[in-house]
C-alpha cells in the first residue's frame, strides 16, 4: 500500500545585495529623470526634455533587470560552491511537495489513491503519530 510523501523544495532565486541595491537605484534614477523632465518639458515647452526622460525610464528599468539577474547568478553560482554569500535567496522558503510514495505523481493531501499508479493510500487511522517518518520509532514513555 502505497502513502503520501511530503518533502519541502528549496527553490533557488535570489540577489546579491549590492547588485540589488545597484539595481533599485537605477530604477529610482529612472524615476526621477521622467518626473524631472516632464517639469522641465512643461517649463519650457520643448519636448525632448519628455523623450530625454522617457529614455532616462526605459534605461533604469532595463539596467535594474540586468543587474538583478546578475546578482540571481551570482548567489546561486556561491551557493553551487558552497561559498557564503550576503543575503537572503528569494523564494528560500520552499514549498511542499505531496507525491506517491511508489510513482512519485503529485497528489492532494486528501486523496485516497493515486491518479498515476492506482495505489490506495494509507488514511489517517493507519499512520502512526507523527508521520511516516516515525513509523518504526516507539512512543517516548
Amino acid at each position: 500500500m502505497a502513502h503520501i510523501v511530503k518533502k519541502t523544495v528549496a527553490e533557488t532565486h535570489g540577489r546579491e545585495v549590492q547588485l540589488a541595491v545597484l539595481g533599485r537605484a537605477c530604477l529610482v534614477l529612472g524615476l526621477l529623470g521622467i518626473v524631472v523632465s516632464i517639469g522641465v518639458a512643461a517649463a519650457s515647452g520643448v519636448f525632448g526634455w519628455f523623450v530625454a526622460g522617457l529614455a532616462a525610464l526605459v534605461a533604469g528599468v532595463v539596467l535594474s533587470v540586468i543587474l538583478g539577474a546578475a546578482a540571481e547568478m551570482i548567489r546561486l553560482l556561491k551557493r553551487l560552491c558552497g561559498i557564503p554569500y550576503q543575503g537572503a535567496i528569494t523564494g528560500e522558503q520552499g514549498i511542499d511537495s505531496i507525491t506517491c510514495s511508489e510513482c512519485g505523481c503529485p497528489a492532494w493531501p486528501d486523496s485516497t489513491w493515486c491518479d498515476g499508479c492506482g495505489c490506495p493510500f494509507e488514511t489517517a487511522e493507519t499512520v502512526p503519530p507523527g508521520g511516516i517518518e516515525n513509523a518504526g520509532a516507539k512512543d517516548p514513555e
